[in-house]
């Protein structure tokens, strides 16, 4: 297991400041460490406890909860609870990896601060069901060179939370579970094709998937259609309108300023009011929201947030005390701290999640036979085969050394001249002869080096593909299932426990040998 700093991974300079403290970006966060009275000011906020525990049982539904799931919804009904909170969009096969390094550092940072401030602190998976971009929740990848998806274009504006699997829908999944391989295969195939089956939603199939993870580690499921449902978020929705569209792109369009003017990229453009319709077609775009502050007072049912205003949405509704963030998640959230003020909601503390490399033994393996290590691959593959080519070069083939012919044969010319003067086109032949066996030889040699070079970029190749997929961390591509089926729900769980021991933010490179030594008492 080796790790790393995430300031030794590639990432941008707003998240690299983000990990630095830097104050141009420290500044744009509220709270940045927990202590006890945050905490206690964060338990007092959003729905009631009650409303808290209903929504957190509807949202497992139809899924029975786990023993320590229940102690969590349990626990949600102690006044003096908060959560740590981490969310994500809807995801064929469970989403990709990162989705369960998000989850189990909230899992730790909630069982932490629990021990430290002696309040519960309970881990919280926000399914952002709202979200209706149904090619990205429908697309994977199984090889690192391609990505597939099942959806077939229709409905484009309906959230995801609608969307339910067709039979055709689930013939094509079916083909990229058979794509599935590994020493567990056969049982995680088996278990995909019962949860991806004719008329199951989507968002159901993506807590299936996570299950043995969710109900190990007691985390509460919140599905973000629910509160929309139940209309939790109209008291935020009265607020937006008091603050006015006007109001909130100038506070939108301000923060964006402020990064762009410290050198630093903004993530949201900010264009209109951060809310959307929802009627029978799907979500739409509101231009005039003054227009409709009688239907929203009366509906707030048929309004859902968009990015902007979705995790102001969660912290209002949520006791939410911290919450587990990718980097493009930070860099969002860098523009939203005097938004969160206007609209009169604290703003939590942001938590840089993990991240992973993972090696199956077959990439182990691999990595031995090329003399690698899994870093030498955190790179685009451009680079890579050019270093590797440059490595690999004909300069090992010596070259025909003309001279050194010639030197060879004149003394027997010479000696030719003297005894037979006939006899030197003999000699002159034979030279010839050697420099074509030479050159032959040559050709042989720089053939078999090519094949050789061959075999060996492709084998580089397949391990980019494994390693750094579409020249970006793993952790972005594979999906979950991928990779239960190579390494068993069991041990998936304890190397993300042992990821998640480590600093917060910090990468790791994790192989199937480490497990044996988790294993060692």
């Amino acid at each position: 297991m080796t790790i790393f700093s995430p300031l030794d991974r590639p990432g941008s300079r707003l998240y690299h400041d983000f990990l630095r403290r830097v104050p141009a970006i420290a500044d744009r966060f509220a709270q940045l460490d927990p202590n006890a009275e945050f905490l206690q000011r964060r338990a007092s906020a959003g729905i009631s406890r009650k409303r808290l525990q209903n929504l957190a049982t509807t949202s497992l539904a139809p899924f029975a909860p786990s023993p320590q799931q229940q102690q969590s919804i349990d626990r949600l009904g102690d006044s003096q609870s908060t959560l740590v909170i981490t969310g994500q969009q809807v995801g064929l096969f469970g989403g990709p990896m990162y989705t369960l390094l998000k989850i189990g550092t909230a899992v730790r940072v909630a069982s932490e601060w629990s021990a430290q401030f002696g309040t519960p602190v309970i881990p919280v998976y926000w399914l952002e069901d709202n979200d209706h971009d149904a090619k990205e929740a429908s697309t994977v990848t199984m090889d690192g060179v391609t990505q597939t998806t099942f959806w077939d274009g229709s409905d484009e504006r309906q959230p995801v939370s609608r969307r339910t699997f067709s039979a055709a829908d689930v013939e094509r999944i079916r083909l990229l579970i058979d794509q599935i391989s590994g020493p567990y295969a056969e049982d995680v195939t088996g278990s995909l094709r019962r949860m991806y089956s004719d008329g199951v939603p989507w968002a159901d199939a993506m807590i299936d998937v996570l299950s043995p993870f969710l109900r190990e580690w007691g985390v509460v499921v919140i599905r973000a259609s629910n509160i929309i449902k139940e209309g939790y978020h109209a008291p935020l929705l009265h607020r937006l309108l008091d603050v006015g569209a006007e109001r909130t792109l100038n506070i939108l369009d301000t923060a964006a300023q402020r990064l762009t003017a410290g050198g630093y990229h903004v993530q949201i453009a900010p264009t209109t009011i951060p809310l959307f319709r929802l009627d029978e077609t799907g979500r739409h775009r509101i231009d005039d929201v003054e227009s409709r502050r009688a239907d929203i007072a009366a509906h707030p049912e048929s309004y859902m947030p968009s990015a902007l205003l979705r995790p102001i949405l969660q912290d209002a509704v949520l006791p939410t005390a911290a919450t587990v963030l990718g980097p493009a998640e930070v860099a969002y959230h860098a523009e939203m701290r005097e938004f969160y003020a206007a609209l009169g909601v604290d703003m939590p503390v942001p938590l840089p999640r993990h991240g992973l490399t993972l090696l199956d033994a077959r990439t182990e393996r691999n990595l031995g036979k090329e003399h690698r290590s899994a870093p030498d691959f955190f790179a685009g593959w451009s680079d890579l085969e050019r270093q590797l080519v440059t490595e690999l070069g004909d300069d090992v083939l010596p070259a025909i050394d003309e001279a050194a012919i010639t030197n060879v044969f004149l003394p027997y010319i010479e000696a030719a001249k003297g005894i037979d003067p006939t006899l030197v086109a003999t000699v002159e032949s034979a030279a010839a002869s050697t420099r074509s066996s030479l050159e032959n030889l040559s050709a042989k040699l720089r053939s078999a080096l090519k094949k050789k070079n061959t075999q060996r970029l492709e084998r580089q190749r397949a391990l980019h593909q494994i390693l750094f997929p579409f020249d970006a961390p793993q952790e972005r591509a594979y999906p979950v299932a991928f990779w239960q089926a190579r390494f068993g729900s069991d041990a998936l769980r304890i190397i993300v426990d042992t990821v998640t021991a480590t600093p917060l933010g910090s990468h790791v490179v994790f192989g199937v040998s480490d497990l044996v030594h988790e294993a060692q008492p």
